[in-house]
């Protein structure tokens, strides 16, 4: 059935009629709110059709069901729909090898640094004494200036929670 075999004239003029009635009960029953709501969704059919969009939507539809359809009996769309999940997949598993390739050499460097580190000359006591030498941990440096604001919100935050009872 075509687009111009169907009076879509009349059919949303009864769907809009149709509406209105709904839309006077939602009124009665539910309250202005709810009866405008109703009479906004009642008046969308005849507005697509004065407005020349539910053509269209007639088109679309008809599209969509003919690659639909297209799709269930064409053995070389088939063959592209596996073509693109094999490609899919190949996207998927590449990318989870070059994050695990960039964990490994991120190691490796680090590996590296702390080989470097070890390799050092122990300092004379601890090595005298038979124990390993502790590497020393970096001592972060105080803050100077004030405080950021962020830190002032945190602070806030804390305060907050130790009113409540909560730390």
């Amino acid at each position: 059935m075509s687009f111009s075999q169907i009076p879509w004239f009349f059919l949303c003029g009864g769907l809009t009629a149709v509406g209105l009635i709904g839309s006077w009960f939602a009124l009665r029953r539910r309250g202005p709110r709810a009866a405008a709501r109703c009479l906004a969704w009642s008046l969308l059919p005849i507005a697509l059709y004065l407005i020349g969009i539910l053509q269209v939507l007639w088109r679309f539809g008809v599209a969509i069901g003919d690659f639909f359809g297209g799709l269930a009996f064409s053995p070389k769309v088939w063959s592209g729909v596996i073509l693109v999940g094999i490609s899919m997949v190949l996207f998927v598993v590449t990318g989870g090898l070059r994050g695990r390739a960039r964990r490994k050499q991120e190691k490796g460097e680090r590996d590296t640094a702390a080989t470097k580190a070890l390799s050092t000359a122990p300092p004379a006591a601890a090595s005298a004494a038979g124990m390993p030498a502790r590497q020393a941990a970096p001592v972060p440096a105080k803050r100077t200036g004030a405080a950021t604001p962020a830190d002032e919100d945190f602070d806030e935050v804390a305060a907050i929670l130790r009113r409540h009872g909560i730390s």
